[in-house]
């Protein structure tokens, strides 16, 4: 959930966002729907989506107003954008401002860009995002990617065989990423 949407990695139907705001509201029930707007595109098609990550489950305006007397610090690029893994095209990076600034018929989502450096995200099976970094699983192991910018993404490292056989998901605590592979779960540390 991001807000009032449902975000979904869909396989071969690519990145969906459905509308969720009304469905358990008894004065204005209604079944889950993609647009409510004829003029919304709540798709961006890629070829095989397989998971995503946002910055934060809650939308944020990142044209807000910072205030110098509260120490406000402004909040950064990542929390704009969703971050799908894509089994054919590595990560596909979407601009979901759009859904954070209270106008609904202006919701046209479009990929703001690809990153697949030499294949090495071909495969890819999972993502999470820890800071401004993105973990991507792939079949030849897990690759950190700098997203701080997401227009210009950067491969940081990856760690492969024999560390991880066929890793198919990853979640990030702290220090440590935890990840499933054809062996089980391995625990390694990903301090950069």
């Amino acid at each position: 959930l991001y807000g009032e949407y449902l975000l979904s990695a869909s396989g071969s139907d690519g990145f969906r966002v459905f509308d969720v705001a009304n469905v358990a509201n008894k004065d204005f029930a209604q079944r889950i729907i993609s647009a409510p707007f004829a003029s919304q595109r709540m798709n961006v098609g890629t070829r095989d989506a397989t998971g995503l990550a946002v910055g934060s489950p809650a939308p944020l305006d990142l044209k807000r107003t910072v205030l110098p007397v509260n120490e406000e610090q402004p909040i950064a690029p990542i929390y704009g954008y969703a971050f799908i893994s894509d089994a054919v095209e590595g990560l596909v990076i979407v601009d979901i401002k759009t859904l954070s600034d209270g106008i609904p018929t202006n919701n046209r989502l479009k990929r703001s860009a690809t990153f697949n450096p030499n294949g090495v995200l071909s495969g890819a099976s999972s993502i999470t995002l820890a800071g401004d970094t993105a973990y991507l699983t792939s079949p030849s192991g897990l690759s950190l990617v700098d997203v701080s910018n997401p227009l210009q993404p950067r491969l940081l490292t990856r760690i492969v065989a024999p560390a991880l056989v066929a890793p198919r998901d990853v979640a990030v605590q702290f220090r440590y990423a935890f990840v499933t592979d054809a062996a089980g779960l391995k625990v390694i540390d990903v301090t950069i």
